[in-house]
């Protein structure tokens, strides 16, 4: 015998659930920690009387494991289900729609609101944050880290749906722009689609190849938008200073549905239904690092010491990461060159560093536009006068290098960014191979 919706919404108030939007179909049901779910109305036996959201459908197995809980194999629509995404249903109309579960005994019910409410703490991991008196408490982050690492890796880059996919978990979905892992109290990704009805803008870029993006909130005409628990991902990642991965789409259906990595970025602000974000890195998320504070003399009278040989592992990921440029000017040439070496084509990102065209000499000379994404080899050659460029950005190479395994990149155009503002500027070129012709 199956619960009754009345049956149903008499337990969760009893378990403290609250219902801020009902309709004579359907009734939005969540609590302080939990993601909202929906009461069905309709059904007098009880059938598919709780509709969860239709990611859910992944992880089948799990649901199917829980005693007392029967999940529908097929998902179920209604128009009524505001803040769930929609689909096509019977037609070419849009409709919102979940994953139907069946609810056996109330035993069942608690397992299922268990779940709902842990967000999966198996897969959890924690962060530690300071409230405003200075206590802490403990929120669960997931793998997030480890899936920024995974979208910071493919920077200016351009992912077809299906590699998007084939992510270590996943990382976006179709059905809603902004995408708020269960498991996590922030936002992972959003993505800009070109049909989208959202007054989301062209990425600004400033002069030191970091950019600006402004995106629409979530809207939902029938409750408060704030309380869209996408929003509010977003506006955690704003509190926390949390980074969110960001795509734009290039190509659909009928054609490969095809996305361009725009890269990190922060939530700086969020007003008058826009989030606005800046472009970051992860090198900045942990950008303060301990002093060393070890000294020649007492590395000598001490014996050896396995934690010496992690603190230098530290020491050199540091010094990778300084060669590899100041984290905003190496980010906005990623995405300015998509990701890829602007003379080889090389796209193994651990590799790639920002190369300052002319010398750097303080902030101002992070410009985009004084700046090239090379492979770490041709970035050493560049430094030292080896390479250089024509005024029609070929490649040209000084006599040294003619006979090496460099030889046959010589005459060869770079690849260009498609902005021409950022484009290596053509008097930082010249006064590159100026210097290269009197280097030794």
């Amino acid at each position: 015998m199956s619960l009754t919706p009345q049956q149903i919404s008499h337990f969760l108030k009893q378990a403290g659930f609250h219902s801020p939007h009902a309709t004579k179909k359907n009734a939005l049901w969540q609590s302080e920690n939990s993601e909202p779910f929906y009461v069905n109305l309709t059904t007098d036996s009880g059938t598919s009387a709780i509709v969860i959201a239709p990611e859910w459908m992944a992880r089948l197995a799990t649901l199917q494991s829980i005693p007392g809980i029967v999940p529908g194999t097929a998902f179920y629509h209604s128009s009524n289900m505001v803040v769930f995404p929609r689909r096509k249903y019977r037609g070419e109309d849009l409709i919102h729609y979940g994953l139907p579960i069946t609810i056996e005994s109330e035993r069942g019910l608690q397992a299922l609101l268990d779940l709902l409410t842990s967000s999966d703490a198996s897969h959890a991991t924690t962060r530690v944050f300071a409230d405003s008196e200075n206590t802490s408490k403990v929120e669960p982050v997931s793998n997030y880290l480890e899936l920024l690492a995974w979208f910071e890796q493919y920077t200016g880059k351009v992912l077809t749906w299906a590699q998007l996919q084939a992510a270590p978990d996943t990382v976006t979905i179709s059905a809603k722009g902004i995408y708020k892992p269960k498991s996590c109290p922030y936002a992972l990704s959003i993505r800009q689609t070109l049909d989208s009805p959202y007054s989301d803008q062209e990425p600004e870029y400033q002069d030191d190849g970091s950019w600006r993006y402004r995106y629409a909130q979530e809207e939902d005409k029938n409750v408060d938008s704030a309380t869209l628990f996408t929003n509010q991902g977003l506006k955690r990642c704003m509190d926390d200073g949390m980074p969110v991965a960001v795509l734009r789409q290039l190509s659909k259906k009928p054609h490969v549905t095809r996305y361009r990595v725009l890269g990190l970025a922060n939530v700086v602000a969020w007003e008058d239904s826009i989030f606005t974000l800046q472009s970051t890195t992860l090198a900045s998320l942990n950008a303060v690092v301990e002093t060393e504070t070890t000294t020649e003399s007492t590395d000598q009278l001490k014996g050896f010491d396995p934690q010496d040989v992690e603190d230098t592992r530290k020491k050199i990921l540091r010094e990778i990461t300084t060669r590899q440029g100041q984290p905003a000017f190496r980010s906005g040439l990623l995405t300015a060159y998509e990701g890829r070496c602007a003379i080889t084509g090389c796209a193994i990102t651990h590799v790639l560093e920002a190369a300052h065209i002319t010398p750097y000499l303080g902030p101002e000379t992070n410009h985009i536009s004084n700046g090239l994404l090379l492979r770490s080899d041709l970035h050493t050659l560049w430094d030292k006068g080896l390479i250089f460029l024509n005024d029609d950005y070929t490649l040209q190479l000084k006599t040294c290098l003619e006979v090496s395994e460099y030889a046959a990149l010589s005459g060869k155009p770079i690849f260009l960014p498609a902005l021409e503002s950022l484009r290596p500027s053509i008097a930082t070129i010249q006064a590159h191979r100026a210097w290269c012709e009197t280097a030794n």
